[in-house]
């Protein structure tokens, strides 16, 4: 069985290319409590996220430049990719995560804070971060290596933040889920901000692909037609599923009026709804190698197709300067 290889990514505050300066006031003191300051535009890096349990309206909510989390949990779980439901295997090999938090443990616990992990593994362990890495960073100082799980634990490594501190963690090996999430402990505290990128690399074996943009919560969740056709991805590209013909019947009964497109892995033909191919960017050709693209339904709308070239290069982290579309 052929795999195809994939990648997702998180940012909230942080980007590959920016792994800096982002945190928030977090004293309650201090005259620009409630701010977060981010060094790019947030269309660039993402917001960073603040858990906060008060009922006043934070300057940073007003800047847009935070993400809020009022009803604050022990663990708060940000989903990258979930095959759960189309029960298609994905094999992790790499993974990291850059953040910048003032949280109490972050420079206790060193990389067990925040963690790339895989919903296969119990509740318990951090993947691939496992305590025994944490023990062994704590006990070395600044940064551990564990030979057991090849996997690295450091702080303070890029830059430290006015507020709180910088960890990095990274990991490769081989890992067999279904899912792959981002796992911050936020152990009910507030007046707490993570600002981080995060990203994992994997591969899944060869299948018909929905490439739309999701969110996860509010759109993907909810329908049980889109759970049995497809799995999510972040990235709104590596959504596998079984049957080709299956993805565009459900995608065409519940997004009539969005833009999309369904990869045939057996015929290699890119199927094209609210689309033409001029919309679709050289890197995603380049990526699939369809033989043929098809046109189910052209744009009736122009502003529809560039929202989905748009969104998808946004999350896929290509930004490049696209010819002047009709």
């Amino acid at each position: 069985m052929p795999f195809y290889e994939g990648f997702v990514e998180s940012k909230y505050g942080m980007t590959w290319w920016a792994l800096g300066g982002a945190y928030c006031q977090t004293n309650t003191s201090a005259s620009d409590y409630g701010q977060c300051y981010l060094p790019y535009p947030v269309n660039h890096v993402g917001t960073a996220l603040f858990a906060y349990s008060g009922s006043s309206t934070l300057p940073c909510q007003s800047s847009d430049t935070c993400t809020v989390v009022s009803d604050i949990p022990w663990d708060y779980i940000i989903t990258l990719k979930d095959n759960t439901s189309v029960r298609k295997q994905l094999i992790i090999y790499k993974t990291w995560v850059v953040a910048n938090s003032n949280m109490g443990e972050i420079y206790f616990n060193k990389c067990g804070q925040i963690a790339v992990k895989s919903s296969v593994m119990p509740e318990n362990t951090w993947y691939p971060f496992m305590f025994k890495t944490v023990n062994i960073a704590s006990r070395l100082g600044p940064s551990g290596y564990n030979v057991l799980d090849n996997s690295v634990c450091a702080y303070n490594v890029f830059y430290t933040p006015p507020v709180g501190n910088q960890i990095v963690s990274e990991w490769s090996g081989v890992s067999l889920a279904m899912k792959i999430i981002i796992d911050i402990n936020m152990r009910y505290l507030s007046n707490v901000y993570y600002a981080f990128y995060a990203a994992a690399y994997f591969a899944q074996e060869l299948s018909p692909l929905a490439i739309i943009p999701l969110g996860y919560d509010k759109e993907w969740l909810p329908y049980q037609e889109l759970r049995s056709a497809f799995g999510f991805s972040i990235n709104g590209l590596d959504q596998p599923g079984w049957n080709a013909d299956d993805i565009i019947r459900v995608l065409r009964e519940l997004f009539q009026n969005r833009a999309w497109a369904v990869f045939d892995d057996r015929q290699y033909v890119l199927y094209l709804y609210n689309l033409t191919p001029d919309y679709v960017p050289d890197w995603l050709i380049e990526k699939l190698a369809p033989t043929a693209m098809k046109v189910l339904q052209p744009p009736a709308d122009v502003a529809v197709a560039k929202a989905w070239l748009d969104l998808l290069n946004e999350r896929n982290a290509q930004i490049p300067p696209q010819a002047e579309l009709p």
